[in-house]
């Protein structure tokens, strides 16, 4: 196993930049929302959760975008100082979601959250440094073109003989 390998997405617990908390806990926030829609037990997205899941994914890019215009500020005070990240989703099994396609989007944002937590700007007192945005907004345009590109344009579709399972993982 690679020392770099991903074994738990909750960890850090703390890092030292405000900004990434923010950036990280909305994540989570959201997909712990996710995953408790009615379409996470569905084969389909309903109208009503997609326009969530795209009101959130602009509430990520607002925010991230907002704070990386904002002005730096100068912390020597209180800086170096441990944020906690407070997840909402923490030990969560997102493979439990029946919605395959809502499940990609989650793997997503775990990801999106895992990047930022463990970043090089995680270090800093607040900000960003711009490959970290850059590599957000990567996650970011991925999911908006897998909605364009693959949810409208192939579901919902009919699978009458796995609709009605009680294992989500199959």
């Amino acid at each position: 196993m690679a020392d770099n390998e991903l074994q738990d997405p909750w960890e850090p617990k703390t890092v030292r930049n405000m900004d990434v908390v923010g950036t990280v806990e909305r994540f989570d926030r959201f997909a712990f929302d996710m995953a408790k829609f009615e379409s996470a037990q569905l084969n389909e997205i309903t109208q009503f959760d997609m326009t969530r899941i795209q009101q959130y994914n602009m509430a990520m890019r607002t925010y991230v975008d907002t704070l990386n215009v904002a002005p730096l500020m100068d912390l020597p005070f209180s800086y170096p100082s441990m944020y906690t990240i407070v997840y909402l989703t923490e030990d969560f099994e997102f493979d439990t979601i029946k919605n395959k396609a809502l499940r990609d989007i989650l793997r997503l944002y775990v990801n999106g959250w895992v990047q930022m937590s463990r970043s090089e700007s995680a270090d800093k007192s607040n900000g960003f440094l711009s490959y970290d945005v850059h590599r957000f907004h990567l996650i970011m345009d991925r999911i908006d073109f897998y909605i364009a590109s693959y949810i409208n344009q192939a579901l919902p579709l009919d699978l009458p003989e796995s609709s009605s399972y009680i294992d989500a993982n199959g």
